[in-house]
């Protein structure tokens, strides 16, 4: 008779630390170990211009009814845009480097260059 409750002990025991590191273990994986993303120190300014770079050349071929390759603020309020704090560009140059844009919209069907 004792046999048979140490056995029912082991197996309670066993199945109840097994239970408890498997949710232990399952709570925390979805939290990130690393992150992959650079830390981006914002300085504080007045200017919260963002600036998008339209990417691929499809842009440049349809202009997307653009007269020039770059529309600031004033063309967002002009079509009544409720943001206006942006401008958007077909031209990579416009900032020191790729990274300073905001944002890059890419046209999926297009192939890498």
């Amino acid at each position: 008779m004792k046999n048979i409750h140490r056995g029912r002990l082991a197996i309670l025991l066993t199945s109840g630390i097994s239970t408890f590191l498997f949710v232990r273990h399952y709570a925390n994986s979805d939290k990130p170990t690393a992150s992959y993303d650079p830390i981006v120190e914002e300085t504080p300014s007045q200017n919260n211009t963002k600036y998008i770079l339209l990417y691929t050349s499809y842009f440049d071929f349809i202009n997307w009814n653009r007269s020039k390759k770059t529309k600031g603020p004033d063309f967002f309020r002009s079509t009544k845009c409720p943001v206006t704090d942006c401008v958007i560009t077909s031209q990579p140059d416009l900032l020191p480097s790729i990274d300073s844009f905001d944002a890059l919209v890419f046209n999926a069907a297009e192939r890498w260059p």
